[in-house]
């Protein structure tokens, strides 16, 4: 049975162990960043936007955007315009809204921004995109000229100061872990620097880094670090049949 060191949030701990386990593997669960909402002082003015109709695309750049809209605002779901698209960068997006009574979500075909851009770029109106601090300009960079774009951060991530990455580290300095599943940029950010920190700037692993998407592969490239396997699609389940895969080639 291999071991898989899997970087989520501490909420989505038991699924990931549920799905490691169902593929045959133990998974190490450790939180590299924590979730704070926010509340920016635009929100109101642009959820009344939203009521009014003056946006017919709503794009959720995370599940996590999902939860902290719902927090912010419990009713907008219900009260969005018949005619406005509800947009979701992937299925777990998609599937938290569909749990709000959502019926019908757009998807892209390919769960990146560079995919949302793709599918947005092909309507009229305006968007209105709600995601966290962190992330990249594709988005912004890319509507220009093409349809009135706005994006409103609702959450920050910040880094976990707790002890479940420093304790999953030092299982993977031993030698304990197979195949590190790095979830985000910024997990794969932190959890680099963290390992330097604990072990000294010259510390690489050899375990396998599998990553989400091409935004966190090309974080861990330019961080100096190998990596062996990228899922097709950036979900977790994705992630994991392709860190199976690779597994079961090398055995």
């Amino acid at each position: 049975m291999s071991t898989l060191l899997v970087l989520r949030p501490r909420d989505r701990w038991e699924e990931s162990r549920r799905l490691a386990e169902a593929s045959g593997h133990q998974a190490i669960c450790a939180s590299v960043v924590e979730v704070e909402y926010l509340e920016p002082p635009e929100l109101p003015a642009l959820l009344n936007d939203v009521r009014q109709g003056r946006f017919t695309s709503l794009v959720f750049a995370s599940v996590t955007a999902v939860k902290a809209l719902s927090r912010a605002d419990p009713d907008l779901i219900d009260d969005v315009p018949e005619g406005t698209e509800l947009v979701a960068i992937g299925p777990p997006t998609a599937d938290a809204l569909k749990r709000l009574g959502v019926r019908k979500v757009g998807l892209p075909d390919e769960y990146t921004s560079e995919g949302l851009l793709d599918l947005l770029s092909q309507g009229e109106g305006g968007v209105l995109m709600f995601r966290s601090d962190q992330g990249n300009d594709v988005l912004s960079g890319g509507m220009l000229g093409l349809r009135k774009f706005l994006e409103v951060p609702i959450y920050s991530l910040r880094e976990d100061r707790g002890d479940s990455l420093d304790r999953a580290l030092r299982e993977l300095r031993s030698g304990k872990v197979d195949a590190i599943l790095h979830t985000s940029s910024l997990s794969a950010r932190l959890t680099v620097a963290r390992a330097e920190e604990l072990f000294g700037p010259d510390f690489r692993w050899k375990a396998i880094n599998a990553a989400i998407g091409p935004p966190t592969r090309d974080t861990l490239l330019s961080l100096g670090m190998p990596v062996q396997v990228t899922a097709e699609r950036a979900t977790f389940p994705d992630l994991l049949r392709a860190v199976d895969g690779l597994l079961r080639q090398s055995n």
